[in-house]
């Protein structure tokens, strides 16, 4: 980060706001994945636990004539569970998009104030794909980061 505010300080605290928005939406990815995951486990464990308290009545269910109300009543716990694991699945893909989309949008802003600068004459079209570069590479390690925040925060939770 330190090259490109050798190069052009607009560059530089370009990099800079980019890399808060990216802890943020990393921060925030991780916050709306760990309530979906949560919530899903719970229901699971819910359906699970019902599942097995019935079961330890099996021959009373039997014998009654219960086994289709007990199956519906499962089912209807199941289907909870994994209506909530969809919704946790699509969660986690609409976080995916929104990284790379933010990942895209950088480079493009990034290449659009290099331009703007190189207009202005106040660095050359080499410094502007050299600056688009350095920012990737300065980013890197933040985005790894936010990548490896949820393993952290499993073995944390663990």
């Amino acid at each position: 980060i330190g090259a490109l505010f050798l190069m052009h300080p607009w560059l530089g605290w370009l990099s800079v706001l980019f890399c808060a928005v990216q802890l943020v939406l990393g921060f925030v990815a991780h916050r709306m994945q760990v309530r979906s995951i949560k919530a899903g486990q719970r229901l699971g464990l819910e359906a699970s636990q019902y599942l097995q308290a019935k079961f330890r009545n099996a021959e009373t269910v039997a014998a009654m004539g219960m086994e289709s109300n007990l199956r519906l009543q499962w089912m209807a716990l199941n289907d909870r569970y994994l209506e909530q694991q969809a919704a946790s699945q699509e969660a986690a893909a609409r976080v995916q998009s929104m990284m790379k989309w933010r990942q895209y949008s950088q480079q493009g802003l990034m290449l659009s104030l290099g331009a703007l600068l190189v207009i202005d004459g106040k660095i050359s079209t080499g410094a502007m794909v050299a600056a688009n570069s350095l920012m990737g590479i300065a980013l890197r390690p933040v985005g790894l980061i936010v990548q490896s925040w949820n393993q952290f925060a499993d073995a944390q939770a663990s």
